[in-house]
């Protein structure tokens, strides 16, 4: 499936006006900047284990997906694009169940990590 623009927008939280799109594959810098900002418990409430920082791999893998089989929505802020947050929808290629990802940086005054099957 292609990259679905059409699920790109733009809200304000907080009277910040905050971008929602699609993550992308050349997200995976920005991936490792933000999982800087993360806490300690964050990080282990959204991956269900303690990491230190994302590998290479683990971001190529979250910022390259197959939008017919999972979708994860970034929330970007700047004009770098600072991904404050990213929600995240997956489903085994069976259908039988589905597991939702939420992360929100603590830049946001709001930091939060779940994860949930």
């Amino acid at each position: 499936m292609t990259y679905p623009a059409e699920l790109e927008s733009e809200i304000e939280i907080g009277g910040r006006r905050v971008r929602i799109r699609p993550i992308r594959p050349e997200d995976e810098p920005r991936l490792h900047v933000f999982s800087t900002r993360l806490t300690p418990e964050d990080v282990r409430m959204r991956f269900l284990q303690p990491l230190k920082r994302l590998s290479q791999p683990m971001a190529q893998r979250l910022s390259q997906i197959d939008y017919a089989r999972e979708m994860a929505l970034v929330a970007l802020e700047g004009e770098g694009d600072e991904i404050l947050g990213i929600a995240r929808l997956s489903t085994p290629s069976d259908a039988s169940g589905a597991e939702f990802a939420l992360i929100v940086s603590e830049a946001t005054g709001r930091g939060a990590g779940l994860a949930a099957c």
